[in-house]
């Protein structure tokens, strides 16, 4: 009786009674995902420079606490030093000082010290960057289908403009989805004499 087992209907084996669960999954009406209900991304959502931003929750590897880091004298005004996430010492960005192009942007949200958003420089994950974001406020998930082109849109700051490849709107609210691997190509790339 270990391969077979009585039912109300007599005797089936194993392969017989999954064909028979899966008839009843089929009554029962449930179906697998759509596959367009799936086209969808993570994202986090933060304040820089003053703009919402998100950022693709796979080019993230971690968010940190308030910490301080560690400063290294003498490098440009956008970075802050550096951190040591676990075991190695990582790189920390400043983007709002490294946008800021004018003096009437907001001294209080420049001076926030917010969350740090440690990047994965690689798809492997072994090298990371961090950027220190004025606010945090959360993750979200984000349809595909709702995002538009950033191009020429009138709400996306021009500082900001070359590092955001979408827009999309949640919370009442328009968000830029960031490409963190230009924006930190540039931050990296870039001298002091040259912002």
């Amino acid at each position: 009786m270990s391969t077979m087992q009585i039912t109300r209907g007599g005797f089936h084996t194993p392969l017989q009674q999954l064909f028979l669960l899966e008839e009843r999954v089929r009554q029962a009406g449930v179906r697998l995902p759509d596959a367009d209900m799936e086209r969808s991304f993570h994202g986090v959502k933060c304040v820089i420079n003053g703009r919402n931003c998100v950022i693709n929750l796979r080019e993230v590897a971690e968010v940190i606490d308030r910490r301080p880091v560690t400063p290294i004298p003498g490098t440009a005004r956008w970075i802050e030093g550096v951190l040591n996430y676990r075991g190695a010492l990582v790189p920390v960005y400043r983007p709002h000082d490294f946008l800021a192009r004018t003096a009437d942007t907001d001294a209080a949200l420049a001076n926030e010290n917010g969350h740090l958003v440690v990047l994965r420089k690689d798809r492997k994950g072994s090298e990371f960057n961090a950027i220190r974001v004025n606010r945090m406020f959360g993750m979200q998930k984000f349809l595909e289908a709702d995002l538009r082109p950033a191009a020429r849109d009138a709400t996306v700051a021009e500082e900001l403009a070359h590092y955001v490849d979408n827009l999309v709107s949640a919370d009442g609210k328009t968000w830029c989805r960031l490409n963190t691997a230009r924006l930190m190509e540039r931050m990296c790339g870039t001298s002091p004499r040259q912002a």
